[in-house]
């Protein structure tokens, strides 16, 4: 065989796995928006038989944590780096919803790392930071920091939102109209750890994810 059909066949081979690659991350980001719209419809009419695999046991934790749901949307679906600091490294996607609850908006972050091409299965959810969250206006954005301060400004992790329980509230006292108060400056130190601790929430577990994490 000559080496320039050599170079052709290799060419065209990288070129079918290339293909075969983003095929795939496509299917899985179809997948995840599917499964997190079907969350979102069992999460507002308290559902738990209609959530995808993975998720029914979150439906009553998240109602718990937040208070009612009123509504729930899917905001943006996108592809999560893991190990990326190994030869191993792989991609999964997410989805996030943006809530609308009893104790004010709140975002939610869907992973789907389980490794199967267009599957449906949940392996994690977990409050997202406001910062983080995609593709909102500002307004929506002011909105779900006030929110998210009240909470008492710390996030929800994967188990907080798996085993809540309902707990009795104050009634909340009428808010009077003004102002949304200035936001400080996102300190680099808290967003790093808010990065590790959602890792380390993804990782469940899995002691190779948790090394991962620590560099």
């Amino acid at each position: 065989m000559s080496g320039p059909l050599i170079l052709v066949l290799a060419a065209l081979s990288a070129a079918v796995i290339v293909g075969a690659v983003f095929w795939g991350i496509g299917k899985n980001k179809q997948a995840a928006g599917r499964a997190a719209t079907r969350f979102a419809a069992a999460l507002v009419e308290d559902d738990p038989g209609a959530a995808p695999k993975g998720s029914p046991e979150y439906i009553k934790g998240v109602r718990a944590y937040f208070g009612a749901v009123s509504g729930a949307r899917v905001i943006g679906t996108r592809n999560e780096r893991a190990d990326a600091n190994t030869n191993t490294s792989r991609t999964y996607p997410v989805a996030d919803l943006l809530l609308r609850s009893e104790r004010g908006p709140a975002v939610i972050e869907l992973a789907f790392d389980n490794g199967g091409i267009g599957s449906e299965k949940v392996t994690g959810i977990y409050e997202l930071d406001p910062d983080d969250a995609p593709k909102l206006p500002a307004r929506d954005r002011e909105q779900l920091a006030s929110a998210f301060a009240e909470r008492g400004g710390v996030l929800a992790d994967g188990e907080t939102l798996e085993h809540a329980t309902a707990q009795t509230r104050r009634p909340a006292a009428p808010r009077s109209v003004a102002a949304p108060p200035a936001r400080a400056k996102p300190n680099p130190e808290l967003r790093a750890a808010r990065n590790e601790l959602r890792c380390v929430q993804r990782a469940r577990g899995d002691v190779t994810k948790l090394l991962e994490c620590a560099r």
